[in-house]
């Protein structure tokens, strides 16, 4: 059986499309490649198995305008009907979020192509926390009617959490549900000395606690705001705070972290090997979020990449998926955060954390279980 992971606008050269899409394919044995609907002018990428097509439009511009909803289903059956001309009648189609999930539910119902289901997220209640959806609103009811139809016609729904698995089954009780987190590939370790050298070269000594985070930070789910209260603890205990951001630039700017024991990086001038040694360098990784409406469905890639680089982990209470794997899986290498306290007395690790159980619940080659 051959399948087709289809992408609509994403960019490729993303870590996260790389370690949660690219990478996890060659478990496949060949027999899954990427159709990717891009932008146009967007530039190809070198992997197996890859079909663009540059006719993307724009449409998270749309997605929440009340009077585009109508606009919303006609574009996404055009996709449905230029992508049927370029597949096997046989192929299973693997969508990745909405809107290519309505794609693949009109390949289905016009042209009989089957498609599993990969939402990643629960999108109606995200965005209704990131208040682009007013709750009752015909934006919400279209999205809840559309989500309806997607899993109706679905071969099966691949979700990141229990939580959100039991929500699906709420809205139809005979999807057949595979849970399949976030993946994890192996990583060279560092030795200490490297390692030592590194955060020497941040300023951070030998018996000092040094808190690292990845990723985004702004006003969106990666708030600033939040985490400029949990770096300032951080602080007050004397530990260091080491950020590496794509936000470099606007962090800088922000007096809350202007501060000696935070270090702030810019993920654009290091690759990809530099950036994993850096997170080895810390002692905690840190991922915090507000509590929303889908927060007990929250797992988040940094999760698995700290455990990964073989840090502990400070994972917040409304991180609720991550929460919960901490408690029933890595108790011996997460901290739950709920208050200031929590974060007293971190010690700084003697030696990396071993990472053959991250390995067993993160595995790439979980990606075979969608078969």
């Amino acid at each position: 059986m051959k399948y087709i992971y289809l992408l609509i606008n994403e960019n490729l050269k993303s870590g996260l499309i790389k370690s949660q899409v690219i990478d996890p394919m060659s478990e496949f044995d060949g027999n899954i490649s990427i159709f990717h609907i891009s932008k146009p002018f967007q530039r190809r990428i070198n992997i197996k198995y890859y079909k663009k097509i540059p006719i993307g439009v724009p449409y998270k511009l749309f997605l929440f305008k009340n009077y585009l909803t109508t606009f919303t289903k006609i574009l996404a059956l055009f996709y449905a009907i230029i992508i049927r001309f370029f597949i096997d009648k046989k192929t299973i189609i693997i969508a990745r979020s909405y809107f290519p999930g309505l794609v693949c539910y009109f390949l289905k119902i016009y042209f009989g192509i089957s498609y599993i289901f990969d939402p990643r997220s629960l999108f109606v209640h995200e965005n209704i926390s990131a208040k682009k959806i007013k709750q009752s609103s015909k934006v919400h009811l279209f999205w809840n009617f559309q989500e309806k139809k997607i899993l109706s016609q679905s071969n099966k729904v691949i979700v990141v959490s229990l939580f959100q698995g039991n929500y699906y089954k709420s809205i139809q009780n005979d999807l057949k549900i595979i849970r399949i987190p976030c993946y994890a590939t192996k990583k060279t370790i560092i030795s200490d000395t490297e390692r030592y050298n590194l955060r020497k070269q941040i300023g951070v000594k030998k018996n000092e606690t040094l808190i690292v985070y990845y990723g985004s930070l702004d006003s969106g789910w990666n708030n600033i705001k939040t985490y400029s209260k949990i770096f300032k603890e951080c602080v007050d205990f004397n530990y260091k705070v080491l950020i590496i951001s794509q936000n470099y630039r606007a962090l800088l700017k922000e007096p809350c972290l202007k501060n000696q024991s935070i270090k702030i990086l810019n993920t654009s001038d290091l690759n990809f090997d530099q950036l994993n040694k850096y997170i080895q360098a810390a002692d905690f990784g840190i991922i915090i979020m507000k509590k929303c409406l889908d927060w007990k469905s929250r797992l988040s890639v940094k999760f698995v990449e700290y455990l990964n680089s073989g840090v502990k982990v400070i994972v917040g209470q409304f991180v609720g998926e991550a929460a919960r794997l901490s408690n029933e899986l890595f108790k011996d290498r997460t901290i739950i955060y709920s208050k200031k306290n929590d974060l007293k007395n971190l010690k700084p690790l003697n030696e990396r954390l071993k990472n053959s159980k991250i390995f067993y619940h993160f595995s790439p080659a979980n990606i075979n279980n969608i078969k």
